[in-house]
């Protein structure tokens, strides 16, 4: 089947899935704006991440909050404390789980 102007069909595990209108109206925005937007993984709290830039790259942290915007607040745990920052979404990589519920 095809319909002109249709590229692909959005869906999940298999079948079509319908986008809320809010969802339609941020990618007529997006697509109107011109703008260069690139994806973005999605991060939700609870996620482990690991920090690739500035003065905690290499750490590893839990995202405590993700609010709508460009920086995370997450969880580090520094010598069994645990310290909350935040950080540029850029700066950070979300971790893969692992069986047993372990991130790598």
């Amino acid at each position: 089947m095809t319909t002109k102007g249709v590229l692909r069909i959005v869906g999940f595990g298999g079948g079509p899935q319908a986008l809320a209108d809010s969802e339609v109206r941020l990618l007529e925005c997006l697509v109107q704006a011109g703008s260069s937007a690139v994806p973005w993984p999605y991060i939700e709290p609870g996620r482990r991440v690991r920090i690739d830039n500035g003065p905690f790259a290499g750490l590893d942290g839990t995202v405590l909050k993700a609010p709508k915007g460009l920086r995370l607040v997450v969880s580090l745990d520094l010598l069994q404390r645990s310290v909350a920052v935040e950080l540029d979404r850029q700066d950070i990589i979300p971790m893969r789980a692992a069986v047993g519920g372990q991130a790598s």
